[in-house]
């Protein structure tokens, strides 16, 4: 891991280019997901807010950086601005284990599933 900065600590294990945000909310920020063919970028950063109580508590939602093309080109409804880790984010409404998406198990969900929900957000 990189040196905690305002609130951050990069991590970069097995390839990975993830951060973790502790200021103002607990968050992780993938870098460089891969997006499918067709959409306006090739990758995008993607941050998701880990709840009180997580893992008990399921994941919810994804981030887009503000100004992100993909915003309105991706499913869901693009919600409001929050400012998390020095950045400036976009909420956008995605539920995979909302009570009618797929359930969420705390002892096989996790972050690393939430990862594949969201590859699998981007190539739609």
């Amino acid at each position: 891991p990189v040196m905690p900065e305002n609130g951050t600590v990069v991590l970069r294990d097995g390839g990975a280019d993830v951060t973790l945000v502790t200021e103002p909310t607990a968050a992780v920020v993938r870098q460089g997901v891969p997006t499918r063919a067709g959409h306006p970028v090739r990758n995008t950063d993607v941050l998701v807010k880990i709840p009180g109580g997580y893992p008990g508590s399921f994941l919810d939602g994804a981030f887009l950086p503000e100004g992100s093309p993909l915003l309105g080109k991706v499913p869901g409804a693009v919600q409001g601005v929050e400012s998390i880790g020095g950045r400036q984010w976009r909420l956008i409404s995605i539920h995979p284990h909302h009570p009618n998406g797929a359930t969420w198990n705390k002892d096989r969900n996790g972050l690393h599933s939430y990862y594949d929900e969201i590859l699998s957000w981007l190539h739609k």
